[in-house]
C-alpha cells in the first residue's frame, strides 16, 4: 500500500482497546462515549508518506512501516478514517507523530521529547520521622527527560536532563504502560537545570528580571478591576540569562523593553523572572 500525499496509513485495533473481559464474559463499550477519554493513541504503521523525502528536514525521520507508533489522539477520529476494500486505516499528518517502538525501544519523532514530573518527596529526620508532608506534591513546570529526538544532544538535551517547561505544554500519554508529559523541544523547554542548579538556556530563549511590573488590570467605569486594554504589555526588564549560542546584539546585563504577551513567569531560587524569547520578545535595548 502507498500513501498518498503526505499522509501516514495508521491500523488501529479499535477491537482489543474496546474489549472488557469480565470473568468468562466479553464486553465492549461505545468508543462514541466521552471521545476525548476513550480514544485509542497507537497504532501500526501502514503506509508512509509519499512526499516524505521532500520535507525530511522539517520533520526528521520517518516512522517505519510495520512500525508501533503513538500519536496525536485527534488522529482517532471518524473524519480520519478511510474504509478501503481490503483494510480499514485512519489518516495522520506528520507532525501528529510523537513516537515508534523498534524492538522494544521507544525512539522519538518529529520534535517531540517524553518527560516525567517531578514529585518533592518528604523530608525525614535520620531517625525516619517525617518533618513536612506525608504526601507528596508535584513541582510545577519541572520534569524529568526520558527520551529526546535524534537532535536533542546537538540542541543541549539529553535524556536524564531536569527542565522547565513551559505553562500548558503537559500533554498526558501513555506510552508502552509508562505516563509521560509529551512536549516540543524547540517550542516548549526553555532550559535545562544542571546538577549544581545552574541554568543552562536553549535555543532562542532568554530570562529576564523585571524592573517594572506595571499593572495587569484597571478600574472600569463600574469599580470592577479588568485586564488591561492594550493587547501588547511593555515592560523593563534586565537580562539575566542567554543561550551560549547567540546571534543577536543582547547580552547579559542588558536592560530592555519586552513583550510579556508571549513569555511567562519563572521562579529561580525563590525570585521571580520572566522567560521569553529573545528575538521575538525583546523590543527595545537601552544604551547606557
Amino acid at each position: 500500500m502507498n500513501a498518498v500525499g503526505n499522509k501516514y496509513h495508521i491500523e488501529i485495533d479499535e477491537e482489543a482497546n474496546w474489549k472488557i473481559k469480565m470473568g468468562d464474559t466479553e464486553i465492549f463499550f461505545d468508543p462514541e462515549y466521552r471521545l476525548e477519554y476513550n480514544t485509542i493513541q497507537w497504532g501500526y504503521v501502514l503506509a508512509t508518506p509519499h512526499k516524505y523525502r521532500e520535507t525530511k528536514e522539517q520533520f526528521g525521520p520517518m516512522a517505519d512501516v510495520g512500525s508501533k507508533v503513538y500519536f496525536h489522539h485527534h488522529i482517532h477520529h471518524k473524519d480520519n478514517r478511510v474504509d478501503a476494500v481490503d483494510k480499514e486505516f485512519y489518516i495522520a499528518e506528520p507532525l501528529s507523530m510523537f513516537c515508534q517502538v523498534v524492538d522494544g525501544e521507544i525512539k522519538m519523532l518529529n520534535d517531540f521529547v517524553l518527560v516525567k514530573p517531578i514529585d518533592e518527596v518528604d523530608k525525614k529526620t535520620e531517625s525516619g520521622i517525617i518533618v513536612e508532608t506525608a504526601k507528596t506534591s508535584y513541582v510545577p513546570n519541572k520534569g524529568i527527560v526520558h527520551h529526546v529526538p535524534e537532535h536533542g544532544p546537538s540542541y543541549g538535551i539529553n535524556s536524564g536532563d531536569m527542565i522547565h517547561f513551559t505553562d500548558n505544554s503537559e500533554y498526558e500519554i501513555e506510552v508502552e504502560g509508562e505516563k509521560y508529559y509529551c512536549m516540543q523541544l524547540h517550542r516548549d523547554i526553555p532550559y535545562v537545570i544542571e546538577l549544581d542548579d545552574t541554568i543552562k538556556m536553549l535555543g532562542d530563549w532568554g530570562i529576564v528580571e523585571p524592573l517594572d511590573e506595571g499593572d495587569d488590570f484597571e478600574e472600569n467605569d463600574f469599580g470592577v478591576f479588568v485586564r488591561r486594554k492594550d493587547k501588547v504589555q511593555k515592560h523593563k526588564g534586565k537580562v539575566t540569562h542567554l543561550p551560549t549560542r547567540q546571534y543577536w546584539e543582547v547580552v547579559v546585563g542588558d536592560e530592555v523593553l519586552f513583550d510579556r504577551k508571549g513569555q511567562f513567569k519563572t521562579t529561580i531560587k525563590n525570585k521571580e523572572y520572566y522567560c521569553l524569547n529573545i528575538k521575538r520578545d525583546i523590543l527595545l535595548l537601552f544604551c547606557v
